[in-house]
């Protein structure tokens, strides 16, 4: 989930319009593109550029594809997915925007580089906060040695050249795979980097899982799904169900599929959404450990959103089922949008509530 506050060019846009060079008809390939007008401003500086735009991301995808429609540019070449599909001929520039975790970084390397010729420039810009500096290691482990181009706003500018093309990017070597086992419950569970609680299974979540009871009905969203833990566990437990999972993240939709697969469990539909953009239906329970954070701070309009959407989204009598950490007062929202709510089980750190939706 993301919230709705985008700013009009972050710092390391800035920072990269600043001093990117002129691309006289050059394939441009930008990796992990930011929620703001930074590729409306590059297509407007950069007219002779081809430029690719990879995410994985929805609400990013979702709001950028409407300032570049508004503006009148193609979309044909902003791409949302899990991995940035091998263009026909290589890209001569790449620019990858730091992504929130290094193993991501690693991954996101892995990944673009081999789209790439030996010598092409690679750009790596980000926070010094989210890491930036640190990161020139990994750059150079990738690419070769890299060198500091720029910084300004907190933010740096590193820039490299590709010393030799390396293997082809396979997926698979990056999937993480770990067991769940409970008294109830034995879960193969598939990760990737950049998912949600990446390689282990998270402590709101095992602890929500210790509540599973059979729904109060056949059609179940878990939302926020990460890998697909508590949609699978239920389908395991309870295989008549028809259960839609929903994430913001490409990455945690391709993790889902993976983990549904790994299970033996029946397809199930996998929803790229922003909290519940582009969820249709209407649910006899809503599941979820949603991630309420934006950077490392709570964000409260979204907590709202969320229980204002679940609401929507429920049928009466339906239930909504959540574990947030224990300082998130939660209850009194489910109460005053959805409607009767109860602790079902508490630790010292989390505590998952159900709310039952108000029959009309």
């Amino acid at each position: 989930m993301n919230a709705p506050r985008r700013p009009t060019l972050s710092a390391p846009s800035q920072l990269v319009l600043r001093r990117l060079a002129a691309l006289q008809n050059q394939r441009l390939l930008v990796v992990n593109y930011p929620d703001d007008y930074f590729l409306l401003r590059l297509r407007s500086d950069q007219p002779n550029a081809k430029i690719t735009a990879f995410g994985h991301d929805y609400a990013t995808y979702a709001h950028v594809r409407e300032h570049l429609c508004s503006a009148g540019y193609p979309t044909d070449d902003l791409v949302f997915g899990p991995v940035q599909p091998p263009a026909g001929r290589p890209y001569d520039v790449a620019l990858i925007f730091l992504p929130k975790s290094r193993p991501l970084l690693e991954m996101t390397l892995a990944m673009a580089v081999p789209l790439l010729p030996a010598g092409a420039t690679v750009y790596l810009v980000g926070e010094n906060k989210a890491g930036i500096r640190s990161s020139r290691t990994q750059l150079e482990q990738w690419v070769g040695p890299a060198k500091q181009l720029e910084t300004g706003r907190h933010c740096v500018l590193f820039l490299a050249h590709l010393q030799r093309a390396p293997a082809p990017f396979e997926l698979e070597a990056w999937l993480s795979h770990f067991w769940i086992k409970t008294d109830h419950l034995d879960l193969a569970v598939v990760s990737l980097p950049g998912v949600f609680s990446y390689g282990r299974v998270d402590d709101g979540t095992r602890l929500l899982l210790e509540t599973l009871d059979p729904p109060p009905g056949e059609r179940v969203l878990d939302f926020g799904c990460g890998a697909g833990v508590i949609g699978a566990a239920l389908l395991k437990r309870w295989p008549h169900l028809h259960i839609d999972l929903a994430d913001v993240s490409a990455l945690a939709l391709e993790a889902t599929r993976r983990t549904m697969i790994a299970n033996g469990l029946a397809p199930v539909q996998v929803l790229a959404s922003d909290i519940f953009s582009n969820v249709h239906g209407v649910y006899d329970q809503i599941v979820a450990n949603p991630p309420f954070h934006t950077g490392v701070e709570t964000d409260y309009g979204l907590v709202t959103a969320f229980v204002q959407g679940a609401k929507q989204h429920l049928r009466p009598g339906g239930t909504l089922r959540i574990v947030v950490q224990r300082f998130l007062k939660i209850q009194p929202l489910i109460e005053a949008h959805v409607g009767p709510c109860r602790v079902v089980i508490q630790d010292r750190q989390y505590a998952v509530y159900e709310g039952i939706n108000r029959k009309k």
